[in-house]
């Protein structure tokens, strides 16, 4: 065990191999926007503080990447175990459940109810949620090389408790540790990601939601396939031939998941009739490079998936459009003694071509539409204590056919952390134009202002 943790820690260079001594959590605050997770039970169970894994939650440092890359495996703790009869072992398990509890609560404040209803119905603009989000967790090793994060939610807000961002992962390591490789299975694309530059995990959406409704704001296919929505399985590779410069590959094929769609499931039937089913499975890819250098790091790299889908929860030939999404991410981090500085952000770009009996039907006037999505954000931090961030979201385009996803928002947030489990938070969010308006863009004379929204938040793990 002495001997993993020393060829983990070499993958660092300098101060951040020092550094490299805490949790990892496969954590986020950030994504469509549900789940913010820096899991307290990875810290009992190396035995180490958050700091060295992450720069401040739910980001990764470049040693909490390698602890996710490893399958969360890496432990300093005794565990239950089992030799066959040629000294292999066949048993390995923690000597405690490695189980956490996350909780989330807010109270927000929208410039007018009105910009959170459709089409003319009424909202509750100013609310307060405690738990807006209760979460618990099974995170941690199950076994030599295999890991997990399990998630299991409960959202105030829809009433509904069910499977969150959710990953089994298993790893190896080879050629001297240079080489890892590995298979996931996972419940969200790209969960098994390393950097908060990809959808699930780009820092920046609202941690809490923004103040005018999901449904009234574009999404790519990509990023529109929610936790718990979607399953796929495959694998990854990670080569660092020097221990500062590395080279992460990774492909899976998704499926739609099951789910109700008769009726009865609310949140299914919502989901299912804003957000294409896939027809069959769609091929997801990533490629990322990164370089580390003193207590700097710098990744760029590319990530996209291609579908074939159908609208209203049903997957039928002949009324499918096909979804191609490629996309350029990148990521910057300074972590100093007292000063973490991180900047992230990608740009996605989506062709989605009309099927063509649905192009006759309905008289279009072209058979594709193309969006861009480009999110930009960065954060500060002193001391792990105190700091913000701010993040820009940019689309243009069509979101179908005679619809602009020309939409425009800002997110900015103040944060204090008394303790490096919990986050208390000022956050507000300015929208300048949505679906290509600043009035009208739910179906009322509503302005787009009336949806800025001003949010004090908690969120603590333990």
């Amino acid at each position: 065990m002495l001997n993993r943790i020393r060829s983990l820690t070499r993958m660092r260079s300098g101060g951040l191999a020092t550094a490299g001594m805490v949790l990892a959590a496969a954590a986020a605050l950030f994504a469509a926007p549900e789940s913010a997770q820096a899991v307290p039970s990875y810290a009992r169970q190396t035995g180490l503080a958050c700091e060295a894994c992450h720069t401040v939650f739910p980001e990764l440092t470049p040693f909490g990447r390698q602890f996710k890359l490893n399958a969360y495996t890496l432990t300093t703790k005794p565990a239950v175990s089992d030799e066959d009869q040629s000294k292999g072992t066949n048993l390995s398990l923690a000597d405690m459940p490695p189980l956490s509890v996350m909780v989330q609560a807010d109270s927000s404040w929208s410039n007018n109810n009105r910009a959170t209803s459709t089409n003319g119905s009424t909202a509750q603009g100013n609310q307060t949620q405690f738990p807006q989000q209760l979460s618990l967790f099974y995170a941690g090793k199950i076994s030599d090389h295999l890991g997990a994060q399990l998630q299991m939610t409960y959202q105030q807000a829809s009433g509904t408790f069910g499977i969150d961002n959710s990953e089994i992962r298993f790893a190896d390591q080879a050629f001297s540790n240079k080489l890892v490789y590995g298979l996931t299975l996972n419940d969200a694309v790209t969960m098994s990601d390393l950097w908060n530059s990809t959808p699930i995990w780009a820092a920046g959406a609202s941690a809490f939601g923004p103040g005018i409704s999901d449904s009234n704001i574009p999404a790519t296919f990509i990023e529109g396939l929610g936790a718990g929505h979607t399953t796929g399985a495959g694998g990854f590779l990670n080569w660092s031939g020097n221990g500062k410069d590395s080279l992460y590959l990774e492909t899976e094929l998704y499926r739609t998941s099951a789910f109700n769609n008769n009726g009865t499931t609310a949140v299914d039937n919502a989901w299912a009739s804003a957000n294409p089913t896939i027809n069959g499975v769609a091929p997801y890819w990533r490629a990322a490079y990164e370089h580390d250098w003193g207590h700097q790091n710098f990744e760029v790299g590319t990530f996209g998936m291609f579908a074939r889908a159908s609208a209203n929860g049903i997957a039928v030939d002949g009324e499918d459009n096909d979804y191609l999404d490629t996309a350029l991410d990148a990521q910057y981090q300074f972590i100093g003694e007292h000063n973490i500085f991180s900047l992230a952000g990608n740009l996605i770009h989506e062709t989605q071509t009309i099927n063509n009996n649905l192009v006759q039907a309905n008289n279009y006037n072209k058979s594709s539409v193309d969006m861009n999505h480009l999110r930009l954000t960065g954060s500060y931090f002193y001391d792990r204590k105190y700091g913000g961030s701010v993040s820009l979201n940019h689309i243009n385009g069509d979101s179908g056919v005679g619809s602009s996803a020309n939409t425009q928002y800002e997110v900015f947030e103040l944060d204090y952390m008394p303790w490096l489990n919990t986050k208390l938070l000022a956050q507000y969010t300015l929208y300048n134009w949505v679906n290509g308006q600043n009035y009208g863009y739910n179906g009322t004379n509503t302005q787009v202002n009336d949806g800025n929204t001003f949010m004090l938040g908690l969120w603590t793990a333990f």
